[in-house]
């Protein structure tokens, strides 16, 4: 109890000294005489520590987030402990003061395992009744349950005035070690004859950290006044709140505040089961099953999630279309990596490889007898003038390698005589044997289509590759039959970024990759490289597939948008192994989800 009987003595006595002068000498004597407890104010109010603290077992909340229902709110906390000369009164048969430091315990017992600054700050003076002083007993420093409680271990008593404002204030230089992050101050005090300016320098402090500040109080006894003065602190604030030490101390009571003050409640925007902390696909549409990162999972990891994926069994490695499955470009229903064969028309019978089979009754005819198979074949052929087909007619039914050669071709012709007799032209037809590979005796016939063109500009490349087919005589080509030309490298930087774990090109890239267009238009002899990168989040292998899609779609879209040549564009993905900024923060990793293009121009030597 502070200052119950107050007296204010004022002496003023005239003296006058040797040069005529008076002295006017006003003595103010401020006595604060404490009636319960006079006996301790002539041992220096000496109070007893033993008792503070009483057995408490606390509710353990660390499983609240090792399950992710509940993460880290406060990155920094400064406990205001109020042990000033009030504090002594008794309440409900017990110090307020002791009351005080055994909530505070309980508290301190209770807090979980949290990476966190914190600090411990006294108002009062055990040593001097009228000094208004605050000190710092413990931090600020790395949090440790250990610390704190050795610091309220060591707490003698209770004296001196209530200086709260000035313990608020010194909470800011308390913060300077948490750069960034939420703030709580937590006051624990009878709030009894404190100062207006309390709440003054607590608005202070909330203007200068603004929302990252909240200022919690628990109140220890009931003073009206003091409970007026408390709300009108924990108002200052936007999330601030105040209750009664004997409301939050039991377990359960005080696991609740300590997970108000420390905790929230940890977020699943989409209801994916992963919540957002350890969400890195935060918006996944509802029903699609994700994986622990709480991305649609992709259990062949071909970039395709398995919600669209139509073949989710594809083999590591292989590129797949918008629906997962591997490309099948000649519709033969044998997908690319296994076709060997992989420009079969339409429609012809293929074998296991992929490749173009027909099965004559009698090869050793001048002209077989005709099948379904032969005159299927007959009609692609004959549909298609530009075809030409190379026949192969593979055996193994004679003794040496030669033999099977020569009755391969043999076979050949008369395949051919029979398609000559059926209207295709002979120059669209060419035969070879070869000698089977195969344990047990075996006869096959391969179509394989091809160009029908010749070397027209004598450049020693076939016209089937020649991309520059009227080169002029005597020069220099390159190995698609163009003349040999000087380089000249220019990179544009495409300025497209993807979402992560997306190879979407957004239409707000159109007038960044319109740039890249209208240059290459500008130029038509250029070629572009267009190079597409991710961060490192996932698997590298993962990474390196949806760079190579990143950058295929960006192709696309230039092809699709600007009309430019699909063979003036090569996509390559780099996957992570480019990075240009920092992969450990979000806005590194966002950087390094880019795309950019090679231009190569060039001009004659």
């Amino acid at each position: 109890m502070k200052s119950q009987i107050v007296s204010e003595i004022h002496y003023k006595t005239k003296f006058f000294n040797d040069g005529g002068f008076m002295i006017n000498i006003r003595w103010t004597l401020r006595s604060a005489i404490i009636l319960s407890s006079c006996i301790i104010i002539l041992v220096g109010c000496s109070i007893s520590r033993k008792n503070m603290i009483t057995p408490f077992v606390p509710l353990d909340i660390n499983e609240f987030i090792e399950k992710n229902e509940y993460s880290q709110k406060i990155d920094g906390f400064v406990v205001i402990l109020d042990l000033s000369i009030s504090m002594t009164e008794t309440y409900n048969s017990r110090n307020k003061y002791k009351k005080a430091v055994d909530i505070v315990s309980r508290m301190n017992q209770t807090i979980p395992n949290l990476p966190m600054i914190g600090t411990l700050r006294t108002i009062g003076n055990y040593n001097c009744a009228l000094c208004q002083t605050t000190t710092n007993i413990y931090g600020p420093r790395p949090y440790t349950q250990e610390g704190f409680d050795i610091a309220l271990r060591n707490i003698r008593g209770a004296n001196g005035e209530s200086p709260l404002e000035l313990a608020i204030l010194a909470a800011k230089q308390d913060f300077k070690q948490v750069k960034k992050g939420r703030l709580a101050i937590i006051i624990v005090s009878d709030f009894k004859e404190l100062q207006k300016s309390s709440v003054k320098a607590a608005q202070n402090i909330h203007d200068f950290y603004g929302d990252r500040l909240s200022i919690f109080n628990i109140m220890v006894g009931n003073d009206l006044e003091g409970k007026n003065l408390m709300q009108q602190i924990a108002q200052t604030g936007k999330y601030g709140f105040s209750v009664s030490a004997r409301d939050i101390a039991s377990s359960k009571k005080m696991a609740d505040f300590v997970k108000m003050v420390f905790l929230e409640r940890s977020l699943d925007t989409d209801h994916d089961g992963v919540y957002n902390l350890h969400d890195e696909c935060p918006n996944t549409p509802r029903g699609i099953v994700v994986d622990a990162n709480g991305c649609p999972k992709d259990s062949d990891t071909d970039g395709v999630f398995d919600s669209n994926d139509q073949c989710p069994m594809t083999p590591p490695g292989i590129m797949v279309d918008e629906m997962g499955c591997p490309y099948d470009r000649d519709q033969d229903n044998v997908q690319d990596y296994l076709d060997k064969c992989l420009n079969t028309p339409v429609g012809a019978q293929v074998d296991a490889r992929g490749c173009w089979i027909v099965i004559p009754h009698y090869l050793d005819e001048i002209c077989p007898t005709a099948s379904s198979a032969i005159d299927t074949a007959l009609m692609i052929i004959y549909n298609d003038p530009g075809m030409c087909v190379h026949i192969q007619v593979h055996t193994n039914v004679l003794k040496t390698k030669q033999s099977n050669l020569e009755l391969g071709q043999y076979w050949g012709e008369n395949l051919k005589s029979y398609f000559v007799s059926k209207g295709i032209p002979q120059n669209r037809l060419w035969v070879t044997g070869e000698n089977a590979q195969s344990l047990s005796p075996t006869t096959k016939v391969e179509l394989h289509p091809v160009s029908c063109e010749r070397d027209r500009d004598a450049d020693g490349v076939s016209d089937a590759v020649d991309k520059c087919p009227d080169t002029p005589k005597g020069a220099k080509v390159d190995t698609f039959g163009c003349p040999q030309l000087k380089e000249k490298k220019v990179t544009m930087t495409l300025g497209i970024q993807f979402d992560p774990n997306k190879a979407t090109v957004k239409a707000a890239s159109f007038h960044h990759i319109q740039k890249v267009a209208q240059f290459m238009k500008a130029y038509p002899n250029t070629t572009a490289r267009i190079e597409a990168h991710t961060d490192s989040s996932g698997k590298s292998d993962y990474n390196l597939k949806l760079s190579q899609k990143r950058a295929e779609n960006v192709c696309k879209y230039m092809i699709e948008n600007f009309a430019i040549s699909p063979d003036r564009l090569v996509a390559i993905g780099y996957g992570e192994s480019r990075p240009i900024a920092d992969n450990k923060t979000r806005k590194g990793r966002m950087k390094n989800r880019r795309a950019t293009a090679v231009i190569q121009a060039v001009e004659n030597k």
